[in-house]
């Protein structure tokens, strides 16, 4: 099971108990382990920079990639806010 859905279902099973509370800090601690999961996997990639157009195009295409991906858990995240109403 992902962190992102175990962290989705500890909210929605909050949610369901009226432990709102305990709601938004799950879903914001499992958002947490996610995005220092995900800054971990640039450190590999710091040497991309260097002059060489190959390093540059990749970095671009690196920022681009984590910047969807960003963007793609953003709206995952609120398209389960309807539940809470």
């Amino acid at each position: 099971m992902a962190s992102g859905s175990l962290a989705a279902n500890a909210f929605l099973c909050s949610i369901h108990h009226g432990a709102l509370k305990t709601a938004v800090e799950l879903v914001v601690q499992g958002r947490a382990v996610f995005w220092t999961q995900l800054a971990r996997l640039s450190s590999p990639f710091d040497g991309l920079s260097l002059p060489s157009y190959t390093g540059a195009a990749l970095e671009e295409e690196f920022k681009q990639l984590i910047f969807r991906l960003r963007i793609a858990f953003d709206q995952s995240t609120e398209d389960q806010s309807p539940h809470i109403r």
